[in-house]
């Protein structure tokens, strides 16, 4: 966690208190973390594996890779 810049300025006592709020989640490849216009109550940390992030500019088009 010491090399997540979000988390860098953190002591190790603070970094402890947060890693103990962390749950594991697993995925399967092609299902959806999050989608457009979800809350956005959690925050990911991507710890094995790959993900990308998709936009649909337009309504009825196709989304579009981003990241």
């Amino acid at each position: 966690m010491k090399k997540v810049s979000l988390l860098e300025t953190m002591d190790d006592y603070e970094r402890s208190q947060v890693s103990e709020a962390f749950k594991d989640e697993t995925f399967a490849a092609g299902e959806y973390i999050l989608k457009q216009g979800d809350a956005g109550d959690k925050l990911y940390f991507l710890i094995e594996g790959e993900a990308y992030a998709t936009i649909v500019v337009n309504e009825g088009e196709d989304a579009k890779e981003v990241k």
